[in-house]
């Protein structure tokens, strides 16, 4: 694969350091597609790979990781950090990163680990702010930790960014409106960056319990 091919057509320097997901969304194919399993390459392979964005891009000192969920792994979070701090010697400019996981992760130790790491923005898949359709789309969390994932951020200063669902079979006007003061509120106080909306949209898949809805 030529990188190159990235720069000139204008593309973020994105990178892709782990395959799959521990969590087993009802709405998202990476069950389908991973197998449900997570593995991560070498942080060896990930530092050649940042070495040569680096070359590509200059001037630009972001590394926006587009895995599912980047923070999985303590033990390669701390390898990581090690390789940032050679990479730095090696190119004399600092290095910030941008990354997805999910707000069940985020404690004190993790945000720690992150600034360390120079994180700068942590983008969550909060989808909706209903407890019930949370449990009917199997996000393994609760509007409580939602919130208090926004809370801690905060007061970390991390900026953070999230993904809402609207479409579901099963939504309401009142979980609706409940998604949009949350998110409103949470844009108003500072604990919200970036949010953006995304329709419902089943992908073709015998096992896709949405895709079997649509084809009703």
């Amino acid at each position: 694969f030529d990188k190159n091919f990235l720069k000139e057509n204008n593309a973020l320097p994105y990178l892709i350091t782990s395959r799959g997901c521990p969590f087993h969304c009802k709405y998202c194919q990476s069950d389908a597609v991973w197998g449900g399993k997570v593995r991560f390459h070498s942080a060896e392979y990930i530092f050649d790979d940042i070495l040569e964005i680096k070359n590509l891009y200059p001037d630009d000192n972001r590394i926006i990781f587009k895995d599912d969920n980047f923070t999985v792994s303590i033990k390669f979070l701390e390898q990581l950090k090690e390789k940032k701090e050679k990479l730095e010697q090696i190119t004399g400019r600092q290095t910030y990163f941008i990354g997805s996981t999910h707000v069940n992760f985020i404690t004190h130790d993790l945000l720690k680990i992150l600034k360390s790491l120079n994180v700068r923005k942590v983008n969550f898949g909060i989808e909706t702010i209903s407890d019930k359709l949370l449990k009917i789309i199997r996000k393994s969390t609760t509007s409580k930790i939602c919130q208090t994932a926004l809370d801690l951020c905060y007061e970390y200063k991390m900026d953070t960014g999230s993904s809402f669902l609207i479409g579901l079979p099963e939504e309401t006007e009142d979980d609706l409106k409940r998604t949009y003061e949350f998110t409103l509120k949470n844009l108003q106080n500072g604990k919200f960056l970036t949010t953006g909306t995304n329709l419902l949209t089943p992908l073709p898949d015998e096992n896709s319990e949405y895709w079997k809805i649509a084809v009703k």
